[in-house]
């Protein structure tokens, strides 16, 4: 009994320290918000503001002429591609899970191609592509190329697999099809998985830099990102200011994986699905 009390003891010491170096990057970003421009080059270094009542830092960022927009606008963006990302990603998974036909290994072996390709390397081409279609300075360029994802097609379809078929024939002795059969059996049994898609696809909107950075040159299109970046190019950084901006920035996300944190770990802790 004493044993295992100090197993517990030791593994509940492990988890605070691991949740304090985790969490040390947001804090300090938290911290250095209050502090004054003199504060952050001080020496010795000091983690703790002299004042948290100073909220300067945090009002210059949120009555900045770009910043509100920025936010809003990236609010807005994440959310229209998560929310195609799932349907298009879940529908791609489904045909390659559940429906037969012909030259389907042929296009799913295409379909996992990407996933060995460095983004990178096709960032070009892939500029060449948007430009051509007029899509530059849109938020189309920001949403439409990132919706179809290869990881998520495939993690989608390998939980799919996992679902009795007998659920999905009882769709079909009722008159359903299977689009139905999509809506009404595959999607309510796939919250964890569905989660952990959409959670992926609007952090990933939220945090593109690079892409946006070749396509967007107007102004109140700045994603969050590149406005944070826009920051660190004015004459006189002020590095309270942007540590400010960089945790209003962070928020977001943050209370997203709070709001769904059951269903994300749930989906990291599926395994054993059928190939």
């Amino acid at each position: 009994m004493k044993q295992n009390k100090l197993l517990k003891l030791l593994y509940l010491t492990l988890s605070a320290i691991v949740v304090l170096i985790s969490l040390a990057p947001l804090i300090w970003m938290l911290m250095t918000g209050f502090k004054e421009k003199t504060e952050v080059y001080r020496v010795p270094f000091s983690f703790f503001p002299d004042n948290f009542s100073n909220l300067a830092n945090y009002s210059k960022v949120l009555t900045h002429k770009n910043f509100p927009n920025s936010m809003l606008t990236t609010l807005l963006g994440a959310s229209i591609s998560t929310t195609c990302c799932l349907i298009i990603n879940a529908m791609a998974a489904y045909g390659f899970a559940r429906i037969d036909f012909k030259g389907k290994k042929l296009l799913w072996a295409y379909c996992l191609l990407p996933m060995f390709i460095p983004s990178i390397a096709i960032l070009i081409p892939s500029y060449v592509v948007v430009h051509k279609m007029g899509m530059l300075n849109t938020m189309a360029v920001l949403i439409i190329p990132g919706v179809a994802q290869t990881g998520h097609i495939f993690y989608l379809r390998q939980y799919f697999l996992g679902i009795p078929l007998s659920l999905e024939e009882a769709v079909q002795i009722d008159g359903g099809n299977r689009v139905q059969a999509l809506i009404h059996v595959f999607i309510p049994m796939s919250a964890a998985p569905f989660v952990i898609v959409g959670f992926g696809a609007f952090v990933g909107y939220w945090n593109q830099y690079l892409w946006p950075l070749l396509t967007i040159s107007k102004t109140k299109l700045y994603p969050i990102m590149q406005q944070l970046a826009f920051f660190r190019t004015e004459r006189n950084i002020h590095y309270g200011v942007q540590m400010a901006g960089s945790f209003l920035a962070a928020v977001p996300p943050i209370m997203l994986f709070m709001f769904f944190q059951r269903f994300i770990v749930k989906g990291i802790k599926i395994s054993g699905l059928k190939g």
